[in-house]
């Protein structure tokens, strides 16, 4: 169900400034589903590069960790952010607010000034 939420826009060098953006809120099922199908992939990856001759003392248990850690990740972003774009606080150029960003502070890059942004609700 998506909701309009306000976010404060905060850029290290400016005042931060308030925008509304749409959310969508994300149930522990889909959370889990999202972080489960990550696990998997990385997992499996796992398994394909025990193949790999000298490099799969390093590629298996590196896959296997990063499952993990982003199985934790994706479980714990509760929001996700709808696609869509605000101008830059500093240059004034939209700044897109890329599909599948979730959690707070949701962060963004100006594709102009390459200024750091952070969202974070009001």
């Amino acid at each position: 169900m998506e909701q309009p939420v306000t976010v404060t826009i905060e850029d290290s060098a400016r005042a931060p400034t308030t925008l509304s953006v749409q959310v969508s809120s994300l149930s522990w099922g889909a959370r889990l589903g999202r972080g489960l199908k990550t696990l998997g992939a990385l997992w499996l990856a796992s398994i394909a590069s025990i193949l790999i001759p000298g490099l799969h003392f390093v590629l298996v248990p590196g896959f296997f960790v990063a499952g993990l850690v982003f199985l934790v990740l994706r479980v714990r972003g509760t929001v996700r952010l709808e696609p869509g774009s605000f101008p830059c606080p500093k240059c004034g150029v939209a700044v897109p607010i890329e599909d599948g960003t979730t959690g707070w502070p949701a962060k963004c890059a100006c594709p102009d000034c390459c200024a750091r942004l952070s969202l974070t609700p009001r």
